[in-house]
């Protein structure tokens, strides 16, 4: 009876791993009619197509000294389209933009496998590693990444393969091949380099623990960690060969992107490593207690038995060396966040997330075995266990289903009415100022974005329409609920050192003999129109 019902957990958390990538597939459709509709709803997305577009005209994988991120996302997107585009099909902001998100949930797919298989092989039960893998594929923040342009979904799947291998087996081998999978993680994101110290700690560990400390042994470890580097880096170097090449230009980028998340998404947040719990409830809700609890019950079961057992058996245990290294691990990490990044997104924790599932599922099956030994058979208690577990994400699943479903009714969202709007009333030749996140039907041909308008801004380029939207201009003021732009009654937020400024231009244009005058709005943009 155990084997049927293990079978019937198996099936049904495959099967809700299926719904969610091709309910994902099904979204990803959506959004990509041409690089307007790409942009109202991500700029992000928007300037991958118009990149990627560019090297494919122009055969060349150059990002032209975007080294924000590495450039393997765009380099496996560039090749799967170049592949299409021998074939005859025509690369189009569809084509491209498709394929972009398709590579993202290919990737999450596999990052939840791999955490899933990563689970079984460090001991769980397989229908408790499924819901280990199932709790990663239904995070919310987690599934949106997983159908958008970006190359966090592919990062995540390194770093698990890159950490995840070491683990496996604490030999030079697999360390070797651990920092091969950390070097693709840095060639992605430049977060996959924390990997790589905790890639070579098992070795390490289990060689300390092996034999008596001597010279040579040192000497070993350290040209071991020598060789670990030298495959990073070589690994770096091959797929982002440009960062190579211009090298002042990327180390000056890279600088910038750990200052950017070090402050704030476009303002300095406040150093309160507090407000890290504020988009982790948002993803996990009180899960957030069940994790962080069993990440503080493993530390202090690690503690117990190194009391008992002593360092070198428990370095030499494949399950105590194993827990060490991923409650080590999530304590670097999270340490790290919490006082240096504060650019405070659910996505900058996917390089953690995964194993603290891991660990914390692990530590609590432990645990809940213990207790109802005398009662039942652990296999019992596992099985029991992984049904909470399925039930949980299967209602987290219900809610990503119906978040996704949003992605049908972008045809129909006030921003793209808008855009309509004005295709339908104003030439194509009509000259349009817009904020970022406008829709602009591709009949408009002379339009100029900005993320923040300024009076310089308007008197250089004297366009005839003027866009105000939620998405930019909103970033530092907006109209209060249920009021219109002409009414002045604006919400300010003043963490934002340009709100004043950006408040006077905004004032300026509504005052009366401004030349401007308000044609329509809604909740999300404003348009204006020149006198005449």
């Amino acid at each position: 009876m155990l084997s049927t019902i293990n079978r019937i957990v198996t099936g049904y958390a495959l099967a809700l791993l299926a719904i969610v990538v091709a309910a994902n597939i099904i979204a990803s459709i959506y959004g990509l009619d041409n690089i307007g509709m790409v942009q109202a709803f991500g700029l992000d997305e928007a300037r991958y197509v118009a990149k990627l577009k560019v090297s494919l005209e122009q055969s060349t994988l150059d990002p032209d000294m975007f080294f924000s991120y590495g450039n393997l996302y765009d380099t496996i997107g560039y090749y799967c389209i170049s592949l299409f585009e021998r074939f005859g099909w025509t690369v189009n902001t569809q084509l491209v933009g498709f394929v972009l998100r398709l590579i993202s949930i290919i990737a999450g797919v596999l990052a939840s496998l791999a955490l899933w298989r990563l689970s079984e092989h460090l001991g769980l039960p397989r229908g408790v590693a499924l819901g280990v893998g199932l709790g990663l594929a239904s995070m919310p923040d987690f599934v949106t990444f997983s159908r958008t342009m970006h190359p966090d979904t592919l990062q995540t799947l390194f770093v698990i393969l890159g950490l995840g291998t070491s683990l496996v087996r604490p030999t030079f081998g697999f360390a070797l091949l651990s920092a091969f999978w950390a070097g693709l993680a840095f060639s992605t994101k430049y977060v996959g380099a924390a990997v790589l110290p905790f890639s070579f700690l098992p070795l390490a560990l289990t060689t300390l623990a092996s034999r008596p400390l001597s010279f040579r042994m040192l000497l070993q470890l350290f040209q071991q960690g020598l060789a670990m580097i030298a495959v990073f880096v070589a690994v770096f170097a091959i797929t982002n060969p440009y960062a190579v090449r211009d090298f002042s230009t990327f180390v000056a980028t890279l600088s910038w992107q750990m200052k950017y998340t070090s402050t704030g998404h476009g303002l300095v947040e406040p150093a309160d490593p507090t407000l890290w719990l504020i988009p982790l409830k948002q993803q996990f809700g009180l899960g957030l207690i069940y994790l962080f609890s069993g990440w503080v019950l493993a530390w202090l079961l690690l503690f117990d038995r190194l009391r008992r057992i002593g360092w070198r058996a428990a370095c030499l245990s494949a399950e105590t060396r194993c827990a060490f290294v991923l409650a080590l691990y999530i304590l670097v990490a999270s340490a790290h966040l919490a006082i240096s990044v504060h650019d405070r997104e659910a996505r900058i924790t996917y390089h953690i997330v995964p194993f603290v599932l891991l660990l914390s599922t692990a530590t609590w099956l432990s645990v809940l075995q213990n207790l109802t030994k005398s009662l039942v058979r652990p296999a019992w208690t596992s099985a029991a266990f992984a049904i909470l577990l399925l039930a949980c994400v299967s209602a987290q699943v219900g809610f990503d289903l119906r978040a996704m479903a949003a992605a049908s009714g972008k045809p129909e969202e006030d921003a793209v009415k808008l855009g309509n709007f004005i295709a339908l009333r104003y030439p194509p030749e009509t000259k349009i100022l817009a904020d970022a996140y406008t829709y602009l039907p591709p009949v408009m041909t002379n339009a100029v974005y900005t993320n923040m308008q300024t009076r310089k801004q308007l008197s250089s380029e004297a366009p005839d329409l003027i866009v105000l939207t939620r998405g930019a201009t909103g970033n530092y003021i907006w109209k209060r609920p249920n009021t219109s732009f002409k009414d002045k009654q604006f919400v300010r937020d003043p963490r934002y050192d340009a709100t004043p400024e950006v408040e006077a231009y905004v004032n300026d244009l509504l005052a009366a003999g401004s030349g401007w005058s308000l044609v329509v709005e809604n909740s999300s943009a404003v348009v204006l129109a020149r006198n005449r």
